[in-house]
């Protein structure tokens, strides 16, 4: 049935990955995961499955529309059938002030009253006039270069009618190039503050329905959505998300409530967990709270008659926290209730003030006094406030809180709640991703489908070599032992660039042990015949610099773990050999780490470490034809090999050196 939808004649892997999501959405399959080598067309496949569903959705939705249109008002509030607008809440004049102060209190931006009625007009706020979708995929990416290229994908597909929006921050989204130029770290305060004289804001308020229809029945990218924005004068940051069929979003970005009951897929989901684990940890400074300190001191002497006693109330008890919290001094790991009762959060209504750092626009007024008083001090306030929030929600049991270095550091170990959280609000969640396994990290998770898929090259396409090294790249190495490390590693490419033709791609275990090579080799004036050498700076346009040269013979020097490891298309002549220097074992003396190797043992340490070998080799084979060697320096991958991703299990040697390989010949013309 999906075959017909494809442009060109599918992969047979890549037709029964569509097949597999579609009819998973039709099963209401709640949580899915799927994993399928990087170039077998998951982008493709992952449209064709999931838009297919979208689109046979719609058309049966779309009889028992008609029929709401023809009924009336059926499913309105009762309020909006009585009258075609909702009443008007009143306010409550709780501080009685004088006319002429209450004019001034209007006029400052960082005075905020804090009330519950301001929960009730936002409930009543959702009930627009607008054409919300009943169902929509939310589909989410790494980086927004990522999410550019499936988007592009999606326009080169048939169903070029589906209306997107690419969501981002405002630091990629503002159209008001005033605002812009001003303060970077400070651009969502400036946004409030400047709002009523905003072009692009009053465009948004003014919007008519031929601008309505005319941002959301069209694929926009976030080059589109901006350029849109400016064109019809509206702010792209404010445009209608559930209007859409498909929104796009980096994951980091994703949460629960947002979009509940809708179709929510996660591509390159590898680094998924540890983005729920980023979104759930927290940590703040010292030097911040010194800032709030004095930030918080000078709001309430400012406007103490001016904002409701209650608002006093909860920034003196937010004030109380941050003075407690400088007296701690000791820098270790603290239980997390014992650090609540220290800091003074048993004195507390911890509901209530929960709901009061809640409310965004409290944390921007206040935050704003705060960052405009204190000249140096940036976010502090929101840094403080989720750090607060983390504090009293967090599991006792998953999460861990130190000052290490002059920071308080909340951390989360585990994802199991997070991503119950998301499971339960989503319709169906679908994991997708080249090396997906091991699924340790999905352990207490009930009712997982999972799947794998074969890799679509021939066997001949590529093979493995696992150098058996008489040194260990041991991060722990002497200053004496290095050289000779240095000198092995230099011997060992030598080697390999011999036997490789046009480009080939190198991951050092670190920055620091990168440079440390390039140090040595630099001062023996090396040299790596027939391939001029490229270094990652950590500079996005040594990629280009590299690949001008590929032709002509070239080797980029990278790291593990780096922005070129993940997301980038290393295919054909780009990369005819990747080559891994050294186990790329993450730190295991920090806090994070040995905590949750006390919690899984030593086989998180390796699936962890495996995790990014498999992400690095997968920037090699990018398509059917593409072709390459991947070589694995370090004696104790040997141990590891049994972990390294499905497709290539078949493929591995062990190797002490390399004379003559013969590998390309079949693939010169």
């Amino acid at each position: 049935m999906l075959e017909s939808q494809f442009d060109k004649p599918p992969y047979p892997s890549q037709l029964e990955l569509a097949q597999d999501m579609y009819d998973g959405l039709v099963n209401e399959d709640k949580f899915l995961i799927f994993e399928s080598p990087t170039g077998t067309g998951k982008s493709k496949a992952s449209i064709i499955g999931c838009l297919s569903y979208l689109q046979d959705h719609q058309n049966k939705q779309l009889p028992k529309k008609i029929q709401i249109i023809e009924e009336g008002f059926e499913d309105l509030p009762d309020w909006f059938k009585v009258n075609s607008e909702p009443q008007k809440l009143q306010k409550q004049n709780i501080a009685q002030v004088p006319l002429k102060q209450q004019k001034a209190q209007s006029q400052d931006e960082n005075i905020y009253d804090y009330s519950s009625d301001d929960e009730i007009t936002k409930q009543l706020r959702k009930y627009v006039n607008r054409p919300e979708k009943s169902l929509q995929i939310v589909y989410a990416s790494r980086t927004h270069s990522q999410i550019k290229q499936w988007i592009k994908e999606l326009k080169d597909s048939k169903f070029e009618e589906m209306s997107v929006m690419s969501l981002s921050s405002r630091q990629q989204l503002c159209c008001n190039q005033n605002i812009l130029n001003q303060s970077q770290q400070k651009l969502n305060y400036n946004c409030k503050k400047q709002k009523k004289q905003c072009l692009y804001y009053q465009g948004y308020l003014d919007w008519k329905e031929q601008n309505m229809d005319k941002f959301t029945n069209r694929i926009y990218d976030i080059e589109d959505l901006l350029k849109e924005g400016k064109s019809c004068s509206i702010c792209p940051l404010l445009s209608l998300v559930k209007t859409v069929d498909i929104v796009c979003l980096p994951y980091q970005l994703i949460e629960p409530e947002k979009f509940q009951n809708q179709i929510i897929v996660i591509d390159e989901a590898h680094n998924f967990g540890n983005a729920l684990l980023s979104n759930q940890s927290a940590e703040i400074s010292l030097k911040d709270l010194n800032s709030i300190d004095k930030g918080l001191i000078e709001y309430r002497k400012k406007y103490h008659n001016r904002v409701k006693p209650k608002t006093l109330l909860y920034l003196h008890q937010l004030h109380n926290i941050v003075v407690e919290m400088l007296k701690v001094k000791e820098q270790k790991q603290y239980s997390l209730l014992n650090f609540m009762v220290q800091v003074g959060f048993q004195k507390l209504q911890i509901h209530k003030i929960c709901k009061f750092i809640d409310n965004k626009e409290m944390r921007q007024r206040v935050g704003g006094f705060i960052d405009t008083y204190i000249k140096d001090s940036f976010i502090s306030f929101e840094l403080f406030c989720k750090f607060a929030v983390t504090l009293v929600r967090a599991n006792q049991k998953d999460a861990i809180l130190y000052l290490e270095q002059d920071k308080f550091k909340i951390s989360q170990l585990t994802i199991h709640q997070q991503l119950d959280n998301l499971i339960y609000s989503a319709k169906s969640l679908i994991l997708l991703g080249g090396t997906m396994q091991p699924l340790t990290e999905f352990d207490k998770i009930n009712n997982i489908k999972f799947k794998t898929y074969p890799h679509i090259i021939s066997k001949q396409n590529c093979q493995v070599y696992i150098y058996n090294t008489k040194l260990e790249y041991n991060m722990k190495t002497k200053q004496e032992s290095q050289s000779q490390l240095n000198e092995q590693t230099y011997q060992i490419l030598q080697q390999i660039i011999k036997n490789v033709p046009k480009g080939v791609v190198v991951f050092f275990q670190s920055y620091s042990v990168l440079n440390q090579f390039r140090q040595y080799f630099e001062s023996y004036k090396y040299k790596l015949e027939g391939k001029e050498i490229f270094y990652d700076e950590k500079k996005l346009d040594i990629l280009n610099k590299y690949s001008e040269k590929v032709q002509q013979g070239a080797i980029l020097l990278s790291v593990v773990g780096g922005q070129l490891s993940e997301g980038i298309n290393f295919s054909d002549d780009l990369a005819r050999a990747v080559v891994l220097i050294g186990v790329p074992y993450p730190n295991n003396q920090s806090v994070e780490i040995k905590q949750q190797m006390k919690m899984k043992g030593n086989q998180y340490y390796e699936d962890l470490t495996m995790r990014s070998v498999n992400q690095c080799i997968g920037r090699l084979i990018r398509h059917k034809n593409d072709y390459g060697l991947i070589f694995l320096v370090d004696n104790r991958f040997q141990h590891l090999k049994h972990k390294l991703t499905s497709w290539l299990q078949d493929r591995v040697l062990i190797i002490n050196q390399i004379d003559k390989l013969n590998f390309f010949d079949q693939f010169i013309k």
